[in-house]
């Protein structure tokens, strides 16, 4: 049967069990391994065939020390290139200096855990001071955020608001342009106007009965100035003057004919002198007063073309000035009934400078407007700019605020991986420390199996393949197949060979093997040997033990020896399977034995044997003899262990 972990209670071929606890003796996988030595402190673990090395040249375990090489060899290079050289029991030489080094061994043990204790103290203390730091990034990074979305939302109003501001300042420079523009016009025809006016005064303090006209008229212009303040400069750009009628007749021609706004005076003064004159005139001062009536009729019509040129040219002047028609009365010069047309005039020029002192009048409340308007937008103006100052101040602390725990959380990250770094080197250093901890437990646990299981049969090293159990187990598989198989093919044979002369024949090859090594000549050079070798040692000297003159000498001395039946028997599987179970007994320490006490004609012991095909109280001959752990010791498998013919 497989061996199975006595933990999992799998099969040690699914598993692969290499274990042994020295406190339990039983199996332990490497599943169960860490649960089983880990957690139970008092258990150790056993011998490990699979810690030796493999040697490179036969692929067979190295577990001989060659005391003149002063090197581990295996089997094979003992018989060749090791030959004849002094070899010792590795496991021995093993325990020789375990037991010298195990104290310094058990203290730099000690020394490890210590050092392990500390790393581990060290560890936890890195690891809070890193979960800390992971938690004030994560703070500071939220708050990076937040102020991230807050200034972001403000950019965004405070863009929204510059759009509104520069789309209101382009409306109100264009308003104001087009202001300014129609402030220099209205400036330009006023002064226009006025030298026109003054031009006209000069010419008119010319003559008679004007000091009153011009009186009143500087009176009125007094007036409009003391109601309205005009500035004196508008602008340095130039406006082109209003086109007037002027080209018809010149200054001379109008300084000619405005004596006839004076005419009706002089007619009727003269008449008034005609009436205190002498009837009597002469026929010539007559001529003279038809001649200067003449000469007046004519200046009065030019005066009637100058005075509807100047009605013409005020209507222009209230077109361009954009000024209605006013029902606003001036005071009129006395006797200006008396000349119709010089007071239409008249009264259009009032309306015209009635509509000049309210457009006056509205220009400087339109100019206050402006101010105003003006001094509100350079007051909104100061304002956004200073809002704008500090949004961007604002913006550039919180930038180097941000820049600033951008650089800590940088040096933060830099100490961050240098712990880091260090952790793993302590974590290096700490899987290396428990590796030679391992390391240490594994081989004092082999030297202490070693030491438990030497010469001792009652102990088994479930760590070898090939303990007693197992070997019982083998012994009887070749009974059951290969002895059966051999007995098979010697019928076919035909040679006439009766089933008792194969089945003694048989015997004589199991006991000859087995006698034949225990006397073989390598086999006391062999015995320290490691069981593991066994297999590979079995097949290396079948040919050695079948062809050596004592397996020769005890065939000849058996009386049932048979030589063609003998060395038919040898050519089979069963020759090869009694060499290999044979040298698998004689290398265990103490060796395995087979009875060999019974004999034809005693009484059969049903304990230990039973009947092969004939009941009986006798034996007859021996089938398959038992076999047991060592000489006088327990009987290893009872059931289908050895058969016998009894009479």
């Amino acid at each position: 049967m497989a061996e199975r972990c006595h933990i999992c209670r799998f099969d040690i071929q699914i598993t692969g069990t290499t274990y042994i606890c020295l406190k339990c003796h039983t199996s332990v996988c490497c599943a169960c391994q860490s649960k089983h030595f880990i957690e139970g402190n008092d258990h150790l673990p056993g011998f490990r065939k699979y810690s030796l090395d493999i040697c490179q040249f036969h692929k067979c375990y190295r577990d001989i020390f060659c005391k003149e090489c002063d090197e581990v060899v295996c089997c094979k290079c003992l018989t060749k290139k090791h030959k004849q050289h002094k070899h010792d029991n590795f496991e021995r030489i093993a325990s020789t200096l375990a037991s010298s080094k195990f104290p310094a061994v058990k203290r730099d043990l000690d020394e490890s855990k210590k050092a392990v204790q500390k790393l581990d103290s060290k560890i936890k203390k890195r690891q809070k001071i890193w979960q800390s730091f992971l938690q004030n990034v994560l703070s500071v990074e939220t708050l990076l955020d937040k102020q991230y979305r807050q200034i972001e939302v403000l950019f965004f109003r405070k863009k929204d608001e510059v759009r509104d501001i520069v789309y209101g300042a382009d409306t109100d420079v264009a308003v104001f342009t087009k202001q300014t523009r129609n402030l220099k016009v209205a400036r330009t025809i006023e002064h226009e106007k006025e030298r026109f006016l003054l031009e006209a005064l000069d010419v008119m303090t010319k003559y008679k009965n004007s000091k009153e006209f011009v009186r009143r008229y500087l009176q009125f212009r007094n007036d409009v100035q003391n109601c309205v303040t005009v500035p004196q400069t508008v602008g340095d750009e130039k406006i082109p003057t209003l086109q007037l009628n002027y080209d018809h007749h010149s200054i001379s021609d109008i300084e000619e004919v405005l004596p006839c706004i004076w005419f009706g005076n002089q007619t009727r003064n003269s008449k008034r002198s005609a009436k205190t004159k002498r009837p009597d005139y002469k026929e010539s001062e007559l001529d003279d007063l038809k001649d200067e009536l003449t000469k007046k009729d004519s200046e009065l019509g030019l005066a009637t073309t100058v005075i509807e040129l100047m009605t013409e040219n005020t209507r222009k002047l209230c077109e361009a000035c954009e000024m209605p028609n006013s029902s606003v009365q001036f005071e009129e010069p006395p006797n200006l009934h008396k000349l119709p047309g010089i007071q239409t005039s008249y009264q259009t020029f009032s309306q015209c400078m009635y509509g000049i002192k309210r457009n006056l009048r509205e220009w400087n409340t339109m100019k206050q407007e402006s101010l105003e308007q003006k001094a509100v937008q350079s007051h909104r103006d100061m304002r956004e700019h200073s809002e704008v100052s500090q949004e961007r101040l604002h913006r550039e602390n919180t930038e180097m605020e941000l820049k600033k725990w951008h650089d800590s959380a940088l040096q933060m990250q830099d100490s961050v991986e240098s712990l880091q770094r260090k952790i793993s080197s302590l974590q290096h250093q700490l899987k290396e420390a428990e590796n030679d901890k391992e390391d240490l437990k594994t081989r004092l646990s082999q030297i202490a199996g070693a030491k438990l299981t030497a010469g001792n049969s009652n102990i088994a090293d479930l760590g070898d393949k090939y303990r007693p159990t197992r070997i019982a187990e083998i012994y009887s598989e070749t009974y059951d197949s290969e002895w059966t198989e051999a007995m098979d093919n010697a019928f076919e044979l035909k040679k006439g060979w009766s089933e008792e002369m194969i089945i003694r024949n048989l015997l004589i090859v199991l006991q000859v093997t087995k006698y034949a090594e225990k006397h073989f000549a390598e086999v006391k050079q062999l015995k320290d040997a490691r069981k593991g070798t066994a297999p590979d040692v079995a097949i290396m000297l079948k040919e050695k033990i079948l062809a050596n003159p004592v397996f020769k000498k005890y065939c000849t001395e058996n009386k049932h020896y048979d030589k063609v039946l003998i060395s038919e028997l040898i050519k089979t599987k069963y020759a090869e399977r009694c060499v290999f179970v044979s040298w698998l007994m004689v290398v265990q320490d103490p060796e395995m034995y087979i009875d060999e006490q019974q004999r034809e004609g005693d009484r059969l012991d049903k304990d230990k044997y039973k009947e092969y095909t004939q009941s009986g109280k006798t034996i007859s001959f021996n089938v398959w003899p038992a076999l047991y752990l060592c000489k006088d010791g327990p009987l290893l498998i009872k059931k289908n262990c050895s058969a016998c013919l009894s009479v």
